[in-house]
């Protein structure tokens, strides 16, 4: 355009100085008398006239031109664009150069699975690389002409979108071959293997330099530093979604871009104190500006984004609504959620979503605090909800000291619940399992925290005060020694009567009160009262209990108080009564021990049980002696206590046991009477109340099961007062007595809002700091966690382009080779219906092996036995084809190992219980019922060689079991490996090779070995909720 326009002008010049040259050279020797010299200067005259003519044409050429091109501009012309979608789909758009962007979205939407709304995670970019985001512009001003691409790529958390799969273009390409693999995906898998061994970032660098210029041929497009690849991935700064706060933690200021930090570096806040945004620091660079206060917000709308990015989250999401009735979505408080907003909570398109809050030391040689908000999805079912794949990081708080205040800090959030919830016409544009788009609303149904951390939120006082517990009036006692205690079990306590007279609702108050009494909770309507109270007047702070109206209520009013704000049950249970009782009991031996102590003769029976213990594939740590250990213990190893390792190592049932019992009896004198009290007993009482809370039981769900499990609790704490003085009623006991029995009441099922879920997510912020010592510990914690979820995000949207190093190399993990079934040799199972699956290389039986199956299937068969069928005619037996394998998934959830397989040496997952005898809820005690205990000798797939669907089964040693405790601990008196005489095979105490299939193995069990004949066998529960390294892709 610009050479039209000087062409144009260059003709006009020239054209008219011509003209007035030739008439100078012809006409002015003849007008006058001249010298040759004045004839010199009438042709300069001509000339400088030739130039200004000249320069005016040039510009006359371009006015003209531009007027010319600005009307073209503005005359419409046909637009036609190819828009390339993810999967190399292609759509054709037919407009104009006066379509809008606008436009061009609602097309490829309606056309395609994609949508462009705000916090979606698809935008559209021209083949130049410009992003078309304002949906007003017309496509003709981004330069787009006929039969241009555009594309549509993936975008999370402000990623740049672009998808690293091409390889960029070089001018050097010498001596090297096509790649089987690109950079892109190299960079994805690298990453990847670099995050899952904990690599250190100089240690990348100086492996990307060495792959780049030593290993890899010259002109190789290997990145040259984790920076560059960072970047091609296209994932996110951390910078991106930090957030500015005052010093004063109160006010928080307006985003603004890292580039002008330096025009804005004297920003003050709003608060009195005019705090600065930034202070200047100097390096090496020079001077620059450094945010003064901090902290990294991912944003409630991305996260939510990410999670419907996952297809397992889509598929699983609303499908627990239905199955588990005592859950929250069955519960009272979800209905009356519902009823408040109108039934938009029970929507199938809208979904309530749990936050967890948590602060944690990240070092363990200096002090250095991490606060985490996390957040997960309550609308899946409770089997996966608790994962660490579901399980997000929202906002990251820096430390090293925790904050005073977590109002500034959850205020962005809180806005999101509002701008997305159900009193606003705003909904989030999410997509489905049918990968169709939806609108969904978001509810906060529950915050998990434990007891420090949740009065950050609640803005309840300390449970240090004599006003500490936020659900009810009774007061604390300070001890002798320091310390806030609660009683209230034995005998009544004071209650805080300051509100008589001043609050309505709490004149009727008794003077002193039991813990757990109807008369003294304070319900959510008083809750707003004593807050109001105390905003109005900070003086009433100390005594009314609480320092404002905290803000989860203030913004989100379908909240209740006491329901939104989950009892820490795992903190205040295990790592507060349970470990408590245990350091009681368990104390110093010496001159002063105390009658409950248990003596060292039975510390010895305990010490030498621990040791018979073999521990399962199933359970994280093996078990340790509680007697040593107890101090190391983690929330996990208490848990097991409770639940499996304290029947066996307190049972009385075998010849280490002395005449003295392991838990002494102790006298104490109540009201002039004096009293047995049995620490053994008050053990039981404790943990039956206790596992009711953690198991749950479908069967037992009721509120007579719920009531019965408080009134032995409540058992235990009139006992422990008793026994152990006021030293004993902490703040722990006090919260489980006072307030568990009416959470479940109100919310479902206790073991269902455990908060194991932030411990394992706290477990991922250590996970990516822990071994390293940076500056700035929560920007690497920023800049990591981004950084995984980008990859996930990749890996979710194309799942064919990028795959992880195992993927790439099947062959270096045995449980990956291909092999071909067509050989006859070797064979890979495939998941049946039931989502059981036979795992790893199955081989051709032996001789044997095939005698011992068909063997054990037809006389079982043969003899009508009910112990085990496989609905297959004995005929069909011999005319198949079987194959032995080692390990077995249980549908989908369990897996379980056998004999053969050797990779287990210290462990033994081989063992199961299973329960013969008439059907329906009938007791094992029942002499009707046998009881058996099964070793698992190896696995056989069946495969008839007719049109008759394969059979599973697991080939295993049955040995008839003792019951010593229904549910809980068996004994088998003779356990050794050893094949069955006649006897033992007619009264059924040995029956070997047994078959029984792979879906009907019952629950499995610990073994606990005394000697080469005499075992022990405890069941145990897998908690799905406990915090375990479940890996996986979010890990």
């Amino acid at each position: 355009m610009l050479m039209a326009q000087l062409l144009l002008g260059f003709f006009c010049g020239i054209t008219f100085g011509i003209a007035v040259a030739s008439y100078v050279a012809l006409y002015a020797p003849v007008l006058v008398d001249v010298y040759v010299t004045e004839y010199l200067v009438w042709i300069l005259m001509g000339s400088s006239v030739f130039v200004l003519i000249t320069v005016l044409g040039v510009t006359i050429g371009r006015y003209c031109s531009t007027v010319s091109f600005t009307q073209s501009n503005h005359d419409e012309r046909a637009l036609q664009l190819f828009v390339v979608l993810p999967g190399s789909r292609t759509l054709t758009f037919s407009g104009s150069t006066d379509s809008t962007v606008g436009q061009l979205m609602d097309f490829v939407s309606s056309n395609s699975l994609f949508t462009f709304q705000p916090g979606s995670v698809w935008r559209l970019t021209s083949s130049r690389g410009d992003v078309l985001s304002d949906r007003d512009k017309h496509l003709g001003l981004y330069g787009l002409h006929n039969q241009y691409h555009v594309q549509v790529l993936g975008r999370l958390l402000g990623g740049s979108g672009r998808l690293p799969n091409k390889r960029p273009a070089s001018s050097k390409r010498d001596n090297i071959s096509e790649a089987r693999i690109t950079v892109g995906q190299f960079g994805y898998a690298w990453l990847k293997e670099k995050m899952a061994g904990r690599v250190r970032d100089v240690v990348a660098d100086r492996q990307l330099r060495f792959l780049r210029d030593i290993c890899l041929p010259p002109g190789n497009h290997v990145p040259p530093s984790l920076y560059v690849l960072r970047k091609m991935l296209g994932i996110p700064d951390p910078r991106d979604f930090e957030q500015h706060i005052c010093l004063s933690e109160k006010c928080r200021f307006p985003p603004l871009p890292t580039k002008d930090w330096m025009d804005h570096r004297d920003d003050t806040c709003n608060c009195p104190e005019k705090h600065k945004r930034f202070k200047m620091v100097t390096t090496s660079a020079g001077a620059h500006p450094l945010p003064n206060k901090r902290y990294w917000d991912f944003g409630v709308e991305n996260i939510i984004q990410a999670m419907f990015s996952d297809p397992l989250f889509r598929q699983l999401r609303g499908t627990g609504r239905d199955n588990e009735p005592d859950d929250f979505y069955g519960s009272q408080m979800a209905k009356d959620i519902d009823a408040k907003t109108n039934g938009q909570l029970m929507q199938h398109a809208n979904s309530a979503y749990d936050l967890g809050f948590d602060f944690a030391q990240v070092y363990q040689f200096k002090t250095h605090s991490i606060g985490l908000l996390l957040m997960r999805c309550t609308d899946l079912p409770v089997a996966h909800r608790s994962k660490r794949r579901f399980t997000y990081i929202l906002t990251v708080i820096p430390g090293p000291e925790e904050p005073s205040s977590m109002d500034v800090y959850v205020s962005r959030t809180l806005d999101a619940f509002k701008e997305y919830g159900p009193y606003s016409e705003s909904s989030l544009m999410v997509m489905g399992n049918d990968r169709q788009l939806f609108e969904h609303k978001i509810f906060l149904s529950a915050i998990f925290a434990d007891t420090p951390a949740n009065r950050k939120l609640s803005l309840w006082n300390s449970h240090t005060s004599a006003t500490g517990c936020g659900h009810c009036l009774l007061k604390g006692v300070s001890g002798e020694g320091g310390g806030m205690y609660f009683p209230g079990y034995a005998v009544d306590a004071d209650v805080n009567c300051i509100f008589d007279g001043v609050i309505p609702d709490m004149e009727n108050a008794p003077l002193s009160a039991r813990c757990g009494d109807p008369r003294i909770m304070v319900s959510h309507e008083m809750h707003l009262k004593r807050a109001a109270l105390a905003m109005k007047d900070p003086q009433w702070t100390g005594i009314v209990g609480c320092k404002g109206l905290s803000p989860i209520i203030r913004e989100l009013d379908y909240c209740n108080y006491n329901d939104v704000f989950v009892v820490p049950v795992a903190h205040a249970a295990l790592f507060g009564v349970i470990k408590r009782f245990w350091n009681t009991i368990l104390g110093k031996l010496g001159r002063h021990v105390m009658d409950y102590t248990i003596l060292g003769p039975q510390r010895k029976i305990m010490a030498q049980r621990a040791s018979h213990i073999i521990t399962t594939n199933d359970l994280n740590r093996p078990y340790r002696d509680i007697v040593k250990h107890r101090g190391t213990w983690t929330m996990e190893d208490w848990l097991h206590w409770l639940d499996s390792y304290s029947v066996y190592i307190l049972h009385e049932e075998d010849s280490l046991q002395s005449s003295t019992p392991l838990m002494p009896v102790v006298q104490r004198v109540v009201d002039g009477i004096t009293k047995s009290f049995n620490i053994k007993v008050m053990w039981n009482n404790l943990r039956t109340a206790l596992l009711h809370y953690f198991r749950y039981d479908p069967s037992d769900f009721s509120a007579d099961a719920n009531n019965h499990a408080a009134r032995l609790l409540k058992s235990f704490s009139i006992a422990a007062e008793h026994v152990f003085g006021i030293q004993f009623c902490t703040y722990n006991l006090h919260i489980l007595v006072c307030r568990l029995r009416e959470q479940e009441n109100a919310r479902g099922h206790v073991a269902f809002a455990t908060e194991f879920w932030v411990e394992r997510g706290m477990q991922m912020m250590k996970s990516i700091v822990k071994y390293r010592s940076p500056t700035v510990p929560e920007l690497v914690l920023a800049g990591g966690y981004l950084a995984s979820l980008w990859l996930t995000h990749l890996k979710a949207a194309h799942p064919e382009t990028f795959r992880t190093f195992d993927e790439w190399v099947p062959g270096y993990r045995a449980d990956n080779v291909q092999l071909n079934p067509s050989k006859r040799d070797v064979f890979l199972d495939e998941e049946d219906s039931e989502g059981s699956q036979l795992l790893g290389q199955g081989y051709i039986a032996d001789a044997e092996q095939r005698s011992h199956i068909l063997g054990g299937i037809l006389r079982t068969e043969e003899t009508e036995d009910f112990m085990a069928r496989t609905n297959l005619l004995p005929s069909v037996l011999q005319d198949s084809d079987i194959y032995i394998f080692k390990r077995a998934l249980k549908r989908r959830d369990e897996v379980v190992l056998s004999v053969d397989y050797a990779r287990a040496t210290k462990r033994q997952s081989y063992h199961f219980k299973c329960k013969y005898g008439p059907g329906g809820m009938v007791s094992e005690s029942d002499p009707r019922v046998s009881i058996f205990i099964g070793e698992i000798l190896f696995f056989a797939l069946i495969r008839p060689r007719c049109d008759v669907a394969p059979v599973k089964v697991a080939v295993c040693n049955l040995h008839r079991a003792e019951v010593l405790r229904p549910k809980e601990l068996y004994r088998v008196k003779d356990y050794s490996r050893r094949d069955a005489t006649v006897n033992e095979v007619r009264q059924e105490i040995l029956l070997n090779y047994f078959p029984k299939e792979v879906g009907m193995i019952d629950s499995k069990v610990i073994r606990c070995r005394v000697n080469n004949e005499l075992s022990y066998f405890l069941t145990y529960v897998t908690f799905s909720q406990l915090p375990t390294n479940d890996g996986g892709e979010y890990a």
